[in-house]
């Protein structure tokens, strides 16, 4: 995406019913019944990283290499209007991991347990020191999300979440067993 695709989804222009009535009346300086909207960083409620698990036959170990991350946020189109009542989150754009990591290794995460020994988000990411949950996962059926195939009961979504772990998990011990 460029720049300006990026920026376009971060507000909304929108006219109230009270500008319409004032335009139908013929008044052409409306500015005041326009209502701006834009999508800040406080909105900004968690992220989706994709990766790829792979075992490393060289050193006999399961690895992870991170591959994008991308901001998830609500629609800003549906932002401020109480006509709509959607709180679905969208991932806003994608950012290729190995070209942001020099931005990400410049700024500093804040440690609660040592304010003394602060940490890169480069070093919080590939050291896999957050919380998340699987919500897709590419196999035979092609790649879908969890949601698609599991529908309606978040902790049954959950639970598969977790069984896809215990399945990345058997692989690797499986590699060892004879």
């Amino acid at each position: 995406m460029t720049k300006a695709e990026i920026n376009s989804k971060l507000f909304r222009i929108d006219t109230t019913d009270a500008g319409f009535d004032e335009m139908n009346a013929g008044n052409q300086n409306i500015d005041e019944y326009i209502d701006k909207i834009n999508l800040t960083s406080q909105d900004i409620e968690g992220f989706k990283i994709k990766g790829l698990w792979y075992f490393d036959k060289r050193q006999g170990e399961l690895k992870y290499r991170l591959i994008a991350l991308a901001p998830v946020a609500p629609d800003v189109q549906t932002m401020g209007r109480e006509d709509i009542n959607i709180s679905e989150q969208l991932a806003l754009f994608w950012v290729y991991f190995p070209d942001s990591r020099e931005v990400l290794h410049n700024a500093k995460v804040f440690n609660q347990k040592n304010s003394a020994y602060p940490i890169s988000y480069d070093h919080l990411l590939n050291a896999r020191r957050f919380s998340s949950i699987i919500y897709k996962e590419e196999n035979i059926y092609g790649d879908r999300d969890v949601d698609q195939y599991v529908k309606g009961n978040a902790l049954f979504q959950v639970l598969e979440s977790d069984k896809i772990k215990d399945d990345i998990r058997n692989k690797e011990l499986n590699m060892w067993n004879y």
